[in-house]
């Protein structure tokens, strides 16, 4: 067949309609199409249960709403009761990544559980003391890197008095992690970290109880860094 540039002009008007591949086939079907129904046969085609990429994006969507709820923390202790950790999935591409956080729907959060959104920029080996909350939730998310100790201060706890650490942020793997009320809470930036927060309610003073960061009763040291070995 002679290629387009000995075959010479085309006549206006007969130009040969464009090739369309049928979606999840290998076969084409030559034009014109009518706009309406490449639009519903388009559709169809995405629902159709034998269409890979349907299968693909299915999968892509129930792994936004997979928790896993590690049950330790990085020294092998069980979490502190009514500490959650949600994992986070990544979507990354070329052009970054898409991660959801949190859900009105999620166990962990719920109906009624926002009052305010906040962020917390903390420069690399600044820390923040034991501080604790009567009645409000908090949830934590890192962008950076963050060393969180948790202490149980609830008298009839079945964890009373334990203390967890969690690494969480870049290097950790993305995650949530849920603060109930009357769990002592500090942290330590590992580098350049931004803490944002979701808290069950406003900010109100009287939710401010406040522990020094070297209580020996708590007995956890936030100042100095890790042993060499």
């Amino acid at each position: 067949t002679a290629s387009s540039s000995t075959r010479g002009p085309v006549p206006i008007g007969s130009e040969r309609p464009p090739f369309r591949q049928l979606a999840c086939s290998s076969t084409f079907e030559r034009g014109p199409f009518p706009r309406p129904a490449v639009r519903r046969r388009r559709l169809r085609a995405i629902s159709a249960p034998h269409c890979k990429a349907s299968e693909g994006a299915e999968v892509r969507i129930a792994a936004m709403h997979q928790t896993a709820v590690p049950i330790v923390d990085v020294r092998g202790q069980r979490l502190i009761e009514g500490v959650e950790i949600k994992e986070l999935v990544t979507h990354p591409d070329e052009r970054g990544f898409f991660r959801e956080m949190i859900r009105v729907t999620d166990p962990f959060f719920g109906e009624g559980s926002f009052g305010q959104l906040s962020h917390s920029l903390m420069h690399p080996g600044s820390g923040k003391g034991w501080h604790y909350h009567p009645d409000q939730v908090d949830w934590w998310y890192v962008i950076g890197n963050l060393k969180v100790a948790l202490y149980d201060l609830r008298e009839g706890s079945p964890t009373h008095k334990r203390l967890n650490e969690i690494l969480m942020g870049d290097v950790y793997g993305a995650k949530v992690l849920k603060i109930p009320p009357m769990v002592a809470h500090g942290c330590r930036a590992l580098d350049t970290t931004h803490l944002l927060y979701v808290t069950s309610s406003v900010y109100d003073p009287a939710q401010e109880g406040r522990i020094a960061h070297d209580d020996p009763v708590l007995g956890y040291d936030f100042v100095s860094n890790p042993p060499v070995k």
